[in-house]
């Protein structure tokens, strides 16, 4: 009987310490998340442009066989009466 009680005080001494030493580490904060998502955003087309998906009826696999990845035809977010489409390709003007 005496094993089983300090078994049980050595189990809830554990389990205490490291509930603290949790929950302390989980207020340290590593990273800082906004300047990272404004990186992020700041990268981002479809937050920097007005980006319409197109949508279609029809869908057949693309099977990509050029060099360029990407290619992006949007518009300035602002509203401008004779605003060309800007045409991005893999991220780059």
């Amino acid at each position: 009987m005496e094993f089983k009680h300090k078994s049980l005080r050595w189990m809830l001494a554990s389990a205490a310490v490291v509930s603290v030493l949790s929950f302390g580490l989980s207020k340290i904060n590593l990273i800082d998340y906004k300047s990272f998502n404004d990186n992020l955003r700041k990268k981002s087309i479809d937050y920097n442009y007005k980006l319409e998906l197109p949508e279609s009826g029809f869908y057949e696999r693309h099977y990509q066989r050029s060099l360029i990845e990407k290619i992006y035809i949007v518009e300035a977010k602002k509203e401008e009466a004779d605003s060309m489409p800007i045409v991005i390709i893999d991220n780059k003007f």
